[in-house]
């Protein structure tokens, strides 16, 4: 199976790259903290702050932790838990 053009496209761009962030998110319903940050355009370890201060809501997947599209969407909105 090859990796979705997208995703790769976001991951290999700067941070900072909203299109690239705007791309991932669109793409997919549920995110890593990794993909979460440069969707966000912050840094695996805010990311990582977000989550453990209740600011931003995840589930588990296993052994995973997953951010779905929703939530990443209520925290962009400014939302009441939203810094």
């Amino acid at each position: 199976m090859s990796a979705d053009p997208q995703v790769t496209a976001a991951r290999a761009l700067p941070l900072a790259s909203a299109a690239a962030g705007e791309a991932l998110l669109r793409s997919r319903l549920a995110f890593s903290p990794d993909e979460a940050a440069t969707i966000l355009g912050v840094g695996r370890d805010t990311v990582y702050d977000l989550l453990r201060t209740g600011q931003l809501k995840s589930r588990k997947a296993g052994a995973r932790r997953i951010i779905g599209r929703k939530q990443l969407e209520d925290y962009l909105a400014g939302g009441d838990d939203a810094a």
